[in-house]
């Protein structure tokens, strides 16, 4: 059985009971700490080694509990996951400006085609072609057939 020692600290803010629990454990060499109805109405735990139960851990707490900026649930990455994280999210921003890229380019090609096949379109080539007068395309529209066109 592990040998283990426990403390704990209790307040109360407007109703709400906060409480800080450190337990250590002897045998592997740790502190579990759990906080309750600190951040929110729920309880948040992290396990330290004892050699990282030191003076910064000691003002980590402290900032934590008086709810200043602090780092007491960050973990700290290895340098390789943190380039390879890094790198992931270089080559997601990359693939979403390209992904933007071809998108506008669609955008506007489909724009131009619309353009070019839209009924005005038509109809200047067909005048500019000399396909057809104006007047006998103006006929046409207007039900009136001339035997020319």
């Amino acid at each position: 059985m592990a040998c283990s020692r426990h403390a704990s600290v209790c307040a109360s803010i407007q109703g709400v009971t906060l409480s800080a629990t450190f337990s250590a454990d002897a045998r592997n060499a740790q502190v579990k700490m759990q906080f309750a109805n600190v951040d929110s109405l729920d309880s948040v735990t992290r396990l330290v080694s004892a050699d990282q139960f030191n003076e910064d851990l000691f003002d980590e707490i402290a900032r934590y509990l008086t709810r200043e900026p602090n780092s007491l649930f960050r973990e700290d990455l290895p340098d390789d996951y943190r380039m390879q994280l890094r790198n992931r999210i270089e080559q997601e921003q990359i693939k979403r400006r390209w992904e933007s890229a071809i998108s506008e380019r669609q955008e506007t090609e489909l724009a131009q085609i619309r353009r070019e096949h839209s009924l005005a379109a038509q109809l200047s080539r067909m005048i500019a072609g000399g396909s057809m007068n104006p007047q006998a395309l103006l006929n046409r529209f207007k039900g009136k057939h001339d035997k020319h066109d």
